[in-house]
């Protein structure tokens, strides 16, 4: 029940820490990205409902890609805090409190339970990632078949073409079988390659007259696509700095606290102060305090080193520095594409952009290079997810 405990009370704190920082920069960036780009807002319209049909369907996959990633992250929290639970108890069965034999049996017991809690959430957390991993892998390729339908609806819906459900569990179906079925994450990536060239050539190979889009259904693909990506990566990236500089100061306290606490206990041993109690000395004595800081000292002094690789642990184990990496390239890419980005907007709301063919080709071109950097996106963050996994030596 101990061990229990101390695991769900950090379970609990790293829950509502992480809630606090997704509240605190979830769309912060927002506002000033619009006024940047300049970009006008998208008008209800027919194309905005059927967007609007496409997320309730895509919601309870959507939703299942996030409770995985939880159970994933919560895996992770609860092996770590085994791990620091085994750890102090270790550090505490070197104490004098091993002289008294209930509390010596209580320390073997809890390092003995959290050192096979350790294993289990490791192997917990190692499952869980896979289930992340593809649950999120086919929310996003939904999500990009939903927008695809958007502005290209002719060229991507098959059968069924007046039943939006029946499309939806349709392209479903197909990413379980083309990039889902096996088991194996290994080459998860060639299968997302794959999938996409598959969509990208028979949007190229379309007739120009399929590929007709409204001014509205361009804004509407451009304010709930790009300009959505761009704010989440903003934010993203923004968030995860922000955890690296807060975790660079907390473990700069913990070193300053682990070489006061060794200072102290080099300054004791130079002034002669020996680990034992002489018979005769009270232990409310300063002699009897001294001897009792000395050997408090060291205990204390590992359970900070110990916490110390913890942390360091659970942050590497997240390959925050490559995530950091990754977005930043991918807000710089996506910034970059708004630039170039030179669409008029003066045509009528429900009239295509450019009825000529060179004109109806750079709408298309522009949304398959968009499309292309989101793919490129997911793949990457595959091979990064797929190697985040924790390091128990640590």
């Amino acid at each position: 029940m101990i061990v229990i405990l101390l695991i769900q009370a950090a379970v609990r704190a790293v829950g509502v820490w992480r809630a606090q920082q997704f509240s605190v920069y979830s769309g912060r960036s927002r506002e000033k990205i619009v006024a940047r780009l300049s970009l006008p807002a998208a008008m209800p319209s027919k194309a905005s409902q059927r967007l609007k049909s496409i997320s309730d369907l895509l919601l309870p996959i959507h939703q299942a890609a996030i409770t995985a990633q939880s159970a994933y992250q919560l895996a992770v929290v609860r092996a770590t805090s085994s791990l620091m639970v085994a750890f102090c108890a270790l550090v505490l069965s070197t104490t004098p409190l091993r002289q008294f034999e209930e509390a010596e049996l209580l320390l073997a017991w809890l390092d003995a339970i959290a050192i096979g809690l350790v294993i289990f959430h490791f192997r917990r957390s190692r499952s869980a990632n896979k289930r992340w991993i593809k649950s999120r892998v086919k929310a996003e390729l939904l999500r990009q078949y939903g927008f695809i339908g958007l502005v290209f609806p002719s060229v991507v819906l098959s059968g069924h073409r007046h039943d939006l459900t029946s499309q939806f569990e349709a392209e479903s179906r197909l990413v379980t079988a083309q990039v889902l079925k096996s088991p194996s994450l290994i080459d998860i990536s060639t299968r997302i390659e794959d999938f996409w060239a598959a969509r990208r050539s028979s949007i190229e190979k379309s007739s120009f007259s399929d590929l007709g889009v409204s001014r509205e259904t361009l804004l509407l693909y451009l304010n709930r696509r790009p300009l959505r990506q761009l704010v989440w990566f903003t934010d993203a990236e923004e968030r995860l700095e922000g955890h690296a500089h807060r975790r660079a100061n907390r473990l700069a306290r913990l070193y300053l606290i682990a070489l006061g606490l060794a200072a102290s206990k080099l300054a004791l041993v130079l002034n002669g102060v020996q680990a034992q109690l002489a018979p005769d000395v009270s232990i409310l004595s300063w002699q009897g305090i001294t001897v009792f800081l000395l050997a408090a000292l060291p205990p204390l002094l590992l359970i900070v080193t110990g916490l110390s690789a913890a942390m360091t642990a659970y942050y590497l184990n997240q390959n925050s520095r490559s995530l950091i990496h990754r977005y930043d390239t991918q807000r710089r890419r996506i910034a970059k594409w708004f630039e170039d980005l030179n669409v008029p907007w003066a045509t009528a709301d429900d009239q295509p952009i450019s009825a000529d063919a060179k004109g109806k080709e750079k709408i298309r071109n522009l949304i398959l290079s968009f499309e292309d950097l989101m793919i490129e996106e997911l793949i990457d963050w595959t091979h990064i997810s797929t190697h985040d996994v924790l390091e128990i030596a640590l």
